[in-house]
């Protein structure tokens, strides 16, 4: 099911904002291109671009947590290592199977752990920065 962006996940930036909406239509393509079962190339091709992506939404994010004086910044910092390693090991293990064995064993995995990060780190995590970012914007 598609992850659609709600303005309550918003955390009042709108770089983080529009990179969050990007993330999740790359989220929302994977999952459909899952469901359609197409060659683990393409979500191969899909994933890299997630990853990469990721990488650049979390370098800018860090550099705007520290112009806030985000507190949390050391934690959220290590939290994005841990999700982009998580992400380049399913990659990983998807993109060297066919495509009978990705889609039985690893696929249901990466969209378990994009789905998690996405819901828990955006309205969770991401949501402690809002305070800050408003603060800031004022």
């Amino acid at each position: 099911m598609s992850v659609i962006w709600r303005d309550d996940m918003s955390v009042g930036n709108e770089s983080i904002d529009n990179d969050h909406k990007y993330l999740i239509s790359i989220l929302n393509t994977i999952e459909a291109a899952i469901n359609c079962r197409v060659h683990v190339k393409t979500l191969t091709m899909y994933s890299l671009a997630l990853k990469e992506y990721t990488e650049e939404h979390f370098d800018r994010e860090e550099k705007i947590q520290v112009e806030i004086d985000f507190p949390f910044h050391e934690g959220h910092k290590k939290e994005h290592k841990e999700l982009v390693l998580r992400l380049k090991h399913v990659i990983a293990q998807f993109s060297g199977q066919n495509d009978d064995e990705a889609y039985r064993e690893t696929l249901p995995s990466l969209v378990g752990i994009l789905r998690d990060w996405l819901i828990h780190h955006i309205l969770n995590e991401d949501m402690r920065m809002k305070e800050y970012l408003l603060k800031k914007a004022s």
